[in-house]
């Protein structure tokens, strides 16, 4: 009991230190999520490439699709090739970002490519390493899109 009363005056303290919000992410994290998304691209795949560890390891909806870096950039460059990505919106930590996104394999028209005009909400956790190297992704997708205060569902 003594020691409970020697620690009560502590206590709000506490509470009060643990109420102060974080540090902001390091300027390199700031513009990572535009860099990720604007980067997705045939002409600018090099540098999309050049984001990621050797080991990063990729989910979709849970499932593994990728084990490593050799294994996720053909997906990816699949990827370039034949969606349109718009960033809607992001969310930077110091190991990480958060982004939503809207997908949609409408590219402009191309004759020699049956496209379906199919949107869809998508959003990705990318996690880095102490190099600032994405080693993790983990998408989560659904058959909808993204709803606004203005255009809900």
């Amino acid at each position: 009991m003594r020691y409970l009363l020697r620690a009560l005056p502590i206590l709000p303290f506490s509470a009060a230190a643990m109420a102060v919000p974080p540090p902001p992410p390091p300027p390199e994290m700031v513009d990572i999520a535009t860099k990720i998304t604007d980067t997705l691209k045939p002409e600018t795949f090099d540098e999309y490439a050049s984001l990621f560890a050797d080991d990063v390891k990729v989910y979709d909806n849970g499932d593994l699709q990728a084990n490593d870096k050799a294994e996720w950039l053909p997906i990816a460059k699949k990827m370039a090739a034949s969606w349109n990505i718009t960033l809607r919106d992001s969310a930077t930590s110091w190991n990480g970002v958060l982004i939503a996104d809207t997908v949609s394999n409408m590219l402009p028209f191309n004759p020699n490519v049956v496209s379906d005009c199919c949107f869809w909400a998508r959003s990705a956790l990318y996690k880095f390493n102490d190099a600032h190297r994405i080693n993790e992704v983990r998408f989560l997708e659904s058959g909808g899109y993204w709803g606004t205060p203005e255009h809900p569902h």
